[in-house]
């Protein structure tokens, strides 16, 4: 049996790997699945974190989308209701363009 032991520890060592360091793989999984389980529950937290936040910003910004949109369309209402009254006050300025010429020449006008 000792013989046996021999050859085991001697093949142990030209595998580069000694029989005291045999328990070691086994450390190293046990703190790489817990170094794992710890970086997984950091990332969901960061992702359930991360999802709220921007759930949240969505639908503000949503909200200011949409009072922007009737400010725009308020806006545009009004340029319409300008761009209408452009032409009647063309007419007034050459009406009136027209009178102080005619006041200068000495002529009258009736309305």
């Amino acid at each position: 049996m000792t013989e046996t032991t021999e050859k085991a520890e001697a093949k142990a060592n030209d595998l580069g790997r000694p029989q005291a360091n045999r328990c070691q793989p086994a450390k190293v999984r046990k703190v790489a699945g817990i170094a794992q389980f710890i970086i997984n529950l950091v990332l969901q937290v960061f992702g359930s974190a991360s999802a709220i936040i921007f759930g949240v910003w969505a639908v503000k910004s949503f909200n200011v989308a949409n009072a922007a949109n009737d400010l725009s369309n308020t806006v545009l209402g009004m340029a319409t209701t300008a761009n209408s009254l452009g032409p009647v006050g063309n007419q007034l300025s050459l009406l009136s363009l027209c009178i102080l010429n005619s006041a200068s020449l000495g002529v009258q006008y009736s309305l």
